[in-house]
């Protein structure tokens, strides 16, 4: 699947690019098969720890008594990093993720990267299904001050009403946008503004871009990864479309 042509940015703001897929497991696939997956990738994924899921759940009585809350924490899986943690790589029980952390080499290492690796986990776990594909990027856009207004640099903004006090200390905002290109694509979008000193001579805007599918396709499709292309081909649109040719050359 070709995709479309975006700026290549010389400095990017990202700070973590990953790709996520989610799967169905046999019952029989338990910690000791993702184990497993250790042993495959520990050369280059030395650093080993537990990964662990929480589940709660509100429980409500009677009228007269109070409502409680149940928690649950589960090892789901594992986490391996490299030894200079720029690299990590989750196998759960519900899938595998993995996160490159900055300086963020680029979307063909993180394809090449989760291709290799997505066989290993297939050659240990054995999916049956993939069930949801997500390419999520975390961006930390840094902007000079001062200046007059947001819309300088950013297109994606909270709207203040005329008569309110216009200052902006704080926010965190968020939007689901399913794809108006191809409806298979949905993406989270999450911006917040970091609270700053008063003295500062810059304010930092976290953009952060979720971008996924619910699939139900083979594991060794090729179809999953044309649907990644895709998903990367929206997110570079929505971050693309949603900064001033002003922030751009921040990166560039």
């Amino acid at each position: 699947m070709t995709t479309r042509r975006f700026p290549l940015l010389a400095n990017p703001p990202i700070t973590e690019g990953l790709l996520d897929v989610r799967v169905g497991l046999r019952s029989d696939v338990g910690l000791e098969t993702l184990a497993r997956f250790g042993d495959a990738v520990g050369g280059d994924y030395p650093n080993r720890r537990e990964r662990y899921s929480f589940a709660g759940a509100f429980q409500f009585g009677v009228p007269t008594a109070a409502s409680s809350v149940s928690s649950q924490t589960r090892i789901d899986g594992y986490v391996f990093t490299s030894e200079n943690a720029v690299r990590v790589v989750q196998a759960r029980l519900d899938g595998f993720t993995l996160s490159l952390l900055k300086p963020y080499p680029g979307f063909d290492v993180l394809e090449r990267e989760a291709m290799r690796l997505w066989e290993l986990y297939c050659q240990v776990a054995q999916p049956q299904r993939v069930v949801r594909i997500a390419l999520r990027y975390i961006n930390r856009i840094v902007l000079p001050l001062p200046f007059k207004d947001f819309r300088e640099y950013l297109l994606t903004i909270p709207e203040i009403a005329p008569n309110a006090p216009q200052a902006l200390a704080q926010f965190t905002m968020q939007l689901v946008l399913p794809d108006d290109q191809d409806n298979a694509n949905v993406a989270i979008i999450t911006e917040v503004l970091e609270p700053g000193r008063p003295d500062a001579t810059e304010i930092t805007i976290v953009l952060d871009i979720d971008a996924f599918q619910q699939v139900n396709i083979a594991p060794g499709s090729t179809e999953l990864w044309d649907r990644v292309v895709s998903l990367r081909d929206y997110k570079n649109r929505i971050f693309f479309s949603s900064i001033t040719p002003k922030c751009r050359s921040l990166f560039e």
